[in-house]
């Protein structure tokens, strides 16, 4: 993925050089999820832990294109075009 914020981290950088409270330091952030990642720990924790506003509906999105991949709905004409109304239907 690459640095988080790495724009403007010499903009942060710049008051702590003169006021010395301590460093700021860039994250980098590598993230990879196995299907059975997302089906088993992803989907499960935010069933727990709710998301609250719009995006719920996305997760709801997400959550039934996982369950179509699982039973291999994915493989036919309409779990391909159930995916891609999902994808379509996504809240950006």
């Amino acid at each position: 993925m690459g640095y988080r914020g790495s724009k403007s981290a010499t903009g942060l950088n710049k008051p702590t050089s003169q006021i010395k409270p301590g460093a700021v330091k860039e994250q980098r952030v590598d993230a990879t999820a196995s299907k059975r990642d997302i089906d088993l720990k992803i989907i499960p924790f935010f069933k727990q832990y709710p998301i609250i506003g719009i995006k719920s509906l996305d997760l709801s999105d997400f959550s039934e294109v996982v369950d179509i991949v699982r039973v291999k709905q994915h493989l036919t004409e309409e779990g391909l075009a159930k995916i891609l109304y999902s994808q379509y239907s996504l809240v950006i």
